[in-house]
C-alpha cells in the first residue's frame, strides 16, 4: 500500500475516533476541571479555564472516562448557552446544571441513568432537554422552575418521577408518561399550560386532594399510581381508575375541565346521581336528595342524621360544594364539604371544626 493511502486512512480512523469521543461536529471544550474518582474514572466538577458559551464535555480526561457531573458545576456562570455531555456520563449530581439564566439547550448524551434532586433546577430559558431512552431516575425537583419547558417525553424505563420533578415549569403543553412509571400526579408536575397527556401505562388507583393557588383560589389535584404498596403514602390511593372515571381524574388531578388524553378530548363530569352513598370503612353516609341537599349521617349500625345542606356546583371546577352547621355528638361543628362526581360513587373533602373547642378533623376519600 502507498503511504499516502496509509496516511489517508490513519487520518480518516483518527476523525472518526475524535467524532465519536466528542460528538458530530463538535470539537471538546479545553480547560475544563475534572476530579478523580479513582477508580479509573471521573467527576466534570467545574469551568476551570474554559471560556466556551457551548460547553462539550469530552469522553475522557487523560486516561479516565468521565462518568458524572459534579455538584454546581457551572456555578452559575453567565453566557453559557448549551451543555453537551458524552455518552459516558452516567449521572448528574444535585445542582449540578442549575441556577443557569442564559441556558437554552442540553445534550444529555445517550448513557445517562440517573438525574439526581434539583440537578437541572432554576434555568429559566431552558427550551429543549430531551431525555435519553436509557434514563431510569429523575430526582427530586430535577426541573423545577425551567419556566421555558414546552414538552416533556419520559422515556420508557424510567420508573421513578420525583417529588415537585417538573413544578413550577409552567409553560409544558404535554407530558408523556411511560408504561414503566408506577406513580405521577401533581407533586411532580405543575404546569397551567398543560394541553396534552400521553399515558402509555394503565394507572389503577388515584388520590385528590385539595390545595389553594396564588391568588388563594381552591383547587384540587392530587396522584395516579399503578401499585400503591410501592408508594410512600400507599394509604391515600382509596379510589380505582375505570373507563367510567378515567377522564374525570385525570381533569382533577391536573386541575383542567378538559385535556387531551392519548390524542381524544376528554372533559370532567359535572353530574351527580342522587341517591346514597356510604364511605368505604362504612361509617358515614351521604345521601344526595332532589332538593339539591346532601344529607350526612355518622354511625355503623343505625346512622344518626348530623347535618343536611344545600350543595352547588362550580362550573369552572365542576365540584360541587356545601356549607353548614352540623351536630357531632352534642356538639355543633362548622362544615365545609367538596365532593366531585364520578357516576354512582363520588370523591368527599369533609372539614369539621368543633365551634366550642375550634378543633377540626378532616374526612376525605371515596
Amino acid at each position: 500500500m502507498k503511504k499516502s493511502g496509509l496516511l489517508a486512512i490513519l487520518l480518516i480512523a483518527a476523525l472518526v475516533m475524535a467524532l465519536s469521543a466528542c460528538g458530530a461536529g463538535t470539537k471538546a471544550s479545553e480547560g475544563l476541571e475534572f476530579k478523580s474518582n479513582g477508580d479509573g474514572t471521573c467527576t466534570w466538577v467545574g469551568l476551570g479555564t474554559c471560556v466556551d458559551t457551548e460547553i462539550v464535555v469530552p469522553s475522557k480526561n487523560g486516561e479516565e472516562t468521565v462518568v458524572s457531573v459534579g455538584a454546581e458545576v457551572l456555578g452559575g456562570k453567565e453566557g453559557i448557552t448549551k451543555v453537551s455531555l458524552p455518552d459516558t456520563v452516567k449521572t448528574l449530581e444535585k445542582n449540578a446544571l442549575a441556577y443557569n439564566d442564559d441556558l437554552l439547550e442540553i445534550d444529555f448524551g445517550k448513557g445517562l441513568e440517573t438525574i439526581e434532586e434539583y440537578a437541572v433546577a432554576h434555568c429559566g430559558k431552558l427550551e429543549k432537554a430531551p431525555l435519553p431512552k436509557g434514563l431510569k431516575t429523575i430526582g427530586r425537583c430535577a426541573f423545577t422552575f425551567d419556566e421555558s419547558l414546552t414538552e416533556v417525553i419520559i422515556p420508557e424505563g424510567v420508573d421513578t418521577v420525583g417529588d415537585g420533578a417538573f413544578s413550577y415549569a409552567t409553560k409544558i403543553k404535554k407530558i408523556s408518561i411511560p408504561a414503566s412509571v408506577n406513580e405521577f400526579g401533581t407533586f411532580n408536575f405543575c404546569t397551567q399550560a398543560l394541553e396534552e397527556l400521553e399515558l402509555k401505562g394503565e394507572m389503577k388507583y388515584f388520590f385528590l386532594r385539595v390545595d389553594s393557588d396564588a391568588e388563594g383560589n381552591t383547587v384540587i389535584n392530587g396522584g395516579l399510581c399503578k401499585n400503591p404498596e410501592k408508594t410512600e403514602y400507599s394509604n391515600q390511593y382509596a379510589g380505582i381508575c375505570t373507563q367510567e372515571n378515567i377522564a374525570t381524574v385525570i381533569c382533577n388531578v391536573f386541575d383542567k375541565e378538559k385535556i387531551q388524553l392519548n390524542g381524544e378530548e376528554v372533559a370532567s363530569a359535572a353530574n351527580i346521581e342522587i341517591g346514597t352513598y356510604k364511605r368505604l370503612d362504612n361509617s358515614y353516609t351521604f345521601e344526595i336528595t332532589d332538593t339539591q341537599e346532601i344529607v350526612v349521617s355518622f354511625g355503623i349500625v343505625e346512622p344518626l342524621e348530623i347535618a343536611r345542606l344545600k350543595y352547588t356546583l362550580n362550573e369552572e371546577t365542576k365540584t360541587f360544594s356545601a356549607k353548614g352547621v352540623g351536630l357531632f355528638e352534642t356538639e355543633e361543628a362548622e362544615l365545609d364539604i367538596m365532593f366531585v362526581p364520578f357516576g354512582n360513587s363520588f370523591y368527599l373533602f369533609m372539614n369539621a371544626t368543633d365551634r366550642a373547642t375550634a378543633e377540626t378533623f378532616g374526612v376525605y376519600g371515596l
